[in-house]
């Protein structure tokens, strides 16, 4: 299981546990991972459909919005495997990690203001792919509030 706690607002650095051990940092506004001391950038492109590059020495992945009539669903492709980040259902603000048909796992935001999350995902994702995916995760929470509240639809 990852824990991500946030520390300090403006901007806030996130710290990813994994089973009470410190394993990855972040400040929200660099996109800078650190993951097992090495570092990792997420790259965005795209203005109404989002692009997100995970880049790493080692390991890379891309992240891609996917428009549907009532919301945003996260296609996320790493090496020969496709995953689908998106919404347990409407009216909750759990995530859920699809491969197919079958279910990986669930990102459940956690604290105020969605300051942190709790990651409970299978084993067989590399982990700085799991750390990717909860950094999309608070992004897809964060660009949800910043639309509601500007009035907007949840989707942008």
């Amino acid at each position: 299981m990852l824990r991500v706690t946030a520390e300090g607002w403006l901007p806030p650095k996130y710290t990813v546990l994994d089973d009470g051990l410190p394993i990855a940092q972040f400040v929200w506004d660099d996109r800078t991972l650190m993951i097992h001391r090495k570092e990792y950038r997420v790259v965005e492109s795209g203005f109404w459909r989002k692009t997100y590059s995970f880049i790493g020495e080692e390991i890379s992945a891309v992240a891609k919005d996917t428009k549907y009539l009532l919301g945003t669903d996260i296609e996320i492709i790493h090496t020969s495997h496709s995953y689908i980040l998106k919404r347990k259902s409407w009216f909750s603000s759990d995530l859920e990690i699809h491969e197919g048909d079958i279910i990986l796992g669930t990102i459940r935001s956690k604290g105020v203001i969605r300051s942190g999350a709790e990651a409970d995902l299978t084993i067989n994702i590399p982990i700085e792919i799991r750390v990717f995916m909860v950094w999309l995760a608070i992004e897809f929470w964060k660009r949800h509030n910043h639309a509601i509240a500007n009035g907007g639809a949840a989707s942008d």
